[in-house]
C-alpha cells in the first residue's frame, strides 16, 4: 500500500511560462495519475481511521488536478499536446 506525500508543489502562472508547455502537461498527467491512484487506494483500505485519510487524499488530489487544468486552459494549452489524453473529463 502506498501513502502519498502532500508537499507537492503547485506552480503559479509565471512558473508555468518558465517551465514550458511540455513539463506543465506532464504535471497535469501526474496529478491525474495521483488522483486515480488515491481512488484505487480507497477500495483497499479496511481501517476506518485510514479511510478518512484516503478520502482526504482523493479530495486533495482532485483539487490539485482541477487547479492545474484550470491554469492550462487559462494559458491556452491545447491542441496537439492534449492528444491521447482526456483532460476535459472534469
Amino acid at each position: 500500500m502506498r501513502f502519498f506525500s502532500y508537499d507537492k508543489h503547485i506552480p503559479n502562472e509565471d512558473e508555468i511560462k518558465i517551465k514550458g508547455r511540455t513539463e506543465f502537461l506532464n504535471l497535469i498527467k501526474q496529478a491525474k495519475k495521483d488522483w486515480q491512484l488515491s481512488q484505487k487506494l480507497l477500495s483497499e483500505v479496511t481501517d476506518c481511521d485510514l479511510m478518512d485519510y484516503v478520502i482526504y487524499s482523493i479530495k486533495a488530489n482532485e483539487a490539485r488536478y482541477r487547479y492545474l487544468l484550470k491554469n492550462a486552459r487559462l494559458q491556452n494549452l491545447q491542441g496537439d499536446a492534449w492528444t491521447g489524453e482526456n483532460f476535459n473529463d472534469i
